[in-house]
């Protein structure tokens, strides 16, 4: 082994020691603002949250933040909930709203809103470069539980989001993600969305409770498995771009579902009824509407009144709803 090779080895060890080195832990506790220490966290940095119920504006936040419980703009930042396992409701990281909060946790740029469409320059530019949480309870809030939005190199592990307006867990305009063993539940659209993203592992989730409970749509590369999928309108729908109003993408595809249990999709649907959502009928396991170039396999498929798996165009279900 050549010594320059050697001397090249010892920089990159020294490199990676200095930066493991220079990252902090802040630890944040019931009555303290997770926020703040957000605000002061440097990249690379982790948040321990002890369990508690931390409603999560205040007038001292640095972010001054009435949008968003949570705003993540820093990269590589590190959100952890210390869950107590054997407490129950006390053992969690809860996450409630302010008046008026629409998104419980919103990862994105920091000069990137939810109103920054596909294609935006400067967001497109610009795109936070890793974010992970795990261990929080998000609930209640208007619009979303946890999204990301413009963020590369993405974990969503082992959370609680639902009762929300509309997604619960929602990686939008991401790439590089995982979504895994979570609980996403309770909404007025869909449990868990992925849109347009790319390269994302949606696995081991307990999805329930909602018009849609697991959604893809305008996505590249989605890999979705061992989800229990459960007491939706819908269990999975790979829709076609028009069902959000968005335009298709020329390497739109390889979303492939396998090896889920969709069972019991039979709930009545709460969504507005004047809504795409609202008009779709209940009891439909795996639902592909106007989408091609997928996989669907090895899923347990049971119990859903409508039917199991659905295959239609566009055009032709949207003549009928």
């Amino acid at each position: 082994m050549n010594k320059g090779f050697i001397g090249a080895l010892i920089a990159g060890a020294m490199f990676v020691s200095a930066t493991v080195a220079q990252a902090a832990v802040h630890r944040v506790y019931p009555g303290e603002s997770i926020q703040l220490a957000i605000d002061a966290a440097s990249p690379g940095d982790t948040i321990l949250v002890e369990p508690g119920t931390y409603t999560t504006y205040k007038e001292d936040d640095a972010a001054q933040n009435t949008r968003f419980g949570l705003r993540i703009s820093t990269p590589n930042l590190r959100l952890i909930g210390k869950v107590k396992k054997g407490k129950g409701e006390d053992g969690k990281v809860r996450i409630r709203p302010s008046e008026g909060q629409q998104t419980g946790v919103y990862a994105a740029p920091a000069e990137c809103t939810p109103e920054d469409k596909v294609g935006d320059e400067f967001c497109e530019n610009n795109r936070l470069q890793g974010f992970y949480i795990r261990g929080f309870n998000v609930e209640d809030f208007e619009w979303n539980g946890i999204q990301t939005r413009f963020v590369n190199d993405f974990k969503i592990i082992r959370n609680e989001a639902g009762n929300v307006g509309i997604n619960a867990i929602y990686p939008t305009i991401s790439a590089n993600g995982l979504v895994q063993n979570n609980a996403a539940y309770g909404t007025k659209d869909t449990a868990m969305w992925v849109a347009a993203s790319e390269n994302v592992r949606v696995i081991g989730n307990d999805i329930s409770r909602a018009p849609i409970g697991l959604e893809v749509n305008v996505s590249v590369n989605v890999e979705i498995m061992h989800n229990d999928i459960y007491d939706n309108t819908v269990g999975v729908a790979l829709f076609h771009p028009n069902s959000a109003g968005n335009k298709p993408r020329d390497d739109m595809g390889n979303w492939v579902v396998r090896q889920n249990n969709v069972y019991d999709n039979n709930l009545e649907n709460p969504a507005d009824p004047t809504s795409f959502q609202g008009a779709l009928p209940p009891g439909i396991g795996i639902l592909l509407l106007g989408v091609s170039d997928n996989v669907v396999e090895k899923n347990t498929v049971e119990n859903n009144e409508f039917v199991g798996i659905g295959v239609l165009g566009w055009c032709s279900a949207t003549s009928t709803i």
